[in-house]
């Protein structure tokens, strides 16, 4: 994946490249091909669940206020917080993927 990942650089079809989830060796190893910028790990973990589920649960509640989903909210706001952060929302179907980027104002 790597390969592919510094092939689509080079034509200038991708600016960055980052894997979730990946073990300590999988980095090395896609980093030792094309430099990883980003990695995303142990969002997950039953420690780390339990420590966000506050912020999860008022996300969800001010969301629902608005009329949204929590994705629908979290999304703009990422976007509205850095040039360079690139969000990567994850979705098992395409109608998923459109509900969540298909919302782009709020009042």
């Amino acid at each position: 994946m790597a390969g592919t990942i510094k092939d689509l650089v080079k034509d200038g079809k991708v600016l960055h490249f980052g894997l979730s989830e990946a073990s300590a060796r999988r980095i090395r190893r896609a980093h030792a091909v094309q430099p990883v910028t980003a990695i995303q790990t142990e969002y997950f973990t039953p420690e780390n669940l339990a420590a966000n589920r506050p912020v999860v649960d008022q996300v969800r509640s001010f969301a629902n206020k608005k009329g949204a989903t929590p994705a629908q909210l979290a999304l703009p706001w990422l976007l509205a917080q850095k040039p360079w952060i690139v969000p990567s929302p994850a979705h098992a179907t395409w109608s998923t993927s459109r509900t969540t980027w298909g919302r782009s104002t709020f009042s």
